[in-house]
């Protein structure tokens, strides 16, 4: 009797951790791992579509556990910087950190996401600096970052 009941609580505790980790999956954490590509820039009410074939300035992010790589210039002649995020998705609206190294200096971004799909929308000021507080305020000096996912 006793076997059964230590078989029927495992059993339990591994579809509970089987349902955790198929709940996980559908986390923030886990749908920004990947690479994204810059689609579209909205600043001062201006959307400007980037180009990926052709020359325009290219921008692609790639998360992966805690870390990131962004490579951002001309087509053909990409510079690559590394880093690492955060995310805060209990916050409203969702909160995005990112710190990216320069030689020795670092630089902070202070963002505000949300992901749709095949979609990544980053909201970030200007001066990278203060947390836009939405995506919907028209600030001027607020650019909204639209990527694509790569797959």
């Amino acid at each position: 009797m006793r076997c059964v009941m230590l078989i029927t609580g495992a059993m339990v505790l591994v579809a509970a951790v089987g349902q955790a980790a198929r709940g996980a999956d559908d986390s923030d954490e886990t749908k920004i791992r990947g690479t994204w590509q810059l689609a579209s820039k909205t600043q001062k009410g201006i959307e400007t579509k980037i180009d990926a074939k052709g020359d325009d300035q290219q921008m692609v992010f790639t998360f992966e556990e805690q870390s990131l790589k962004v490579n951002f210039g001309p087509k053909g002649a990409l510079v690559e910087k590394t880093g690492t995020y955060s995310l805060d998705p209990k916050q409203t609206p969702k909160v995005l950190d990112i710190t990216v190294r320069e030689d020795k200096d670092y630089t902070d971004a202070h963002a505000v996401y949300k992901i749709e799909q095949d979609r990544l929308y980053i909201r970030i000021r200007e001066d990278c600096v203060q947390r836009p507080p939405d995506f919907e305020i028209a600030d001027d000096d607020c650019i909204t970052l639209v990527f694509h996912q790569v797959k």
